[in-house]
């Protein structure tokens, strides 16, 4: 595309004729909090009065960057495909989200030089010469929970990287999901106990690189915890493996049940009630887990693990 720019963090393309700019509505939408809905409305770009000079970027410059591409989950199977798709047009450059150390890490796994990705931020404006503009993988689905098996396939292509392979076992096999930041669990000491005493083993991913969570997840005979991002990982997972997502009932989206029906997984879930706080979004609302139907859940789940 030509006369196309790219601003900002959630890769927002804008088309410019007899400078006016339409924001391109396909691949520039956000979650609309107060609506329910996603919709290019809810970009941040709409709240600007002008936006800043844009740089200008010799050849072809293939997106990368997609809404919310700094969220573990789009990054993965939202941003990472567009390279599949890109992959046939040469691109001088890419622009992409790297403003988290696990998105260099990604592009470093995937074999992407440094020297080819331009990082996108809050309140970059680029103008390349050409902008290659792949859309988003399952457009119109991915916004209701769906992923596309071809980002499955593709990302479950590191489980066969050398520095995977190399890495030391993660030596867990029961694990237990938790979160010291965002979404929590109301009754956690009944649900810690419960957990606790059928063997699984607490992680917080916050801590781990991301060789560390690939290898965890490869490795884990059953996944138990909190709907977040981390439960994306669960496209490592061997095929088999049980699954048990707890879901807030204010957002119950089904994004890991998706990733499981893909990679073959043994899912089910458990909706707790959203308890929410004054000012809080819909999506970090804390959620109190029926705890006896937990058990009850995680039993099953455990009754269907394979060596």
């Amino acid at each position: 595309m030509q006369n196309t720019s790219i601003y900002g963090r959630h890769g927002t393309a804008v088309q410019w004729l007899n400078g006016h700019g339409m924001v391109i509505d396909d691949v520039s939408y956000l979650y609309d909090h107060q609506n329910y809905r996603w919709s290019s409305l809810a970009n941040p770009i709409f709240q600007l009065p002008s936006l800043p000079r844009s740089k200008k970027l010799a050849g072809r410059v293939g997106l990368l960057s997609c809404p919310s591409g700094n969220n573990y989950f789009h990054f993965l199977f939202d941003s990472l495909p567009r390279l599949l798709m890109l992959q046939e047009f040469g691109c001088a450059h890419f622009a992409a989200n790297m403003e988290r150390d696990y998105q260099k890490k990604y592009f470093d796994l995937l074999g992407v030089p440094k020297s080819k990705l331009i990082p996108v931020s809050g309140n970059s404006h680029y103008q390349p010469q050409t902008l290659l503009l792949p859309s988003l993988p399952l457009p119109g689905l991915n916004t209701k929970g769906a992923v596309a098996p071809f980002a499955c396939d593709f990302i479950r292509t590191l489980l066969n990287h050398e520095e995977i392979n190399k890495a030391k076992p993660s030596g867990l096999k029961r694990i237990w999901l938790s979160r010291k930041k965002g979404r929590q669990i109301e009754n956690k000491s009944q649900i810690d106990n419960i957990w606790k005493k059928h063997g699984l083993k607490e992680v917080f991913l916050e801590d781990l690189s991301v060789i560390e969570q690939i290898v965890l997840f490869r490795d884990a005979s059953l996944v138990c915890g909190m709907h977040g991002a981390g439960l994306s990982n669960l496209v490592y997972c061997r095929p088999g493996t049980p699954v048990l997502e707890i879901l807030p009932r204010d957002w119950a989206w089904p994004f890991y049940h998706s990733v499981s029906r893909q990679v073959n997984l043994n899912y089910r879930y458990l909706i707790g009630e959203s308890v929410h706080r004054e000012d809080d979004m819909p999506s970090m609302a804390s959620v109190k887990v029926p705890f006896a139907l937990f058990e009850e859940a995680l039993l099953k789940s455990i009754s269907e693990e394979t060596a």
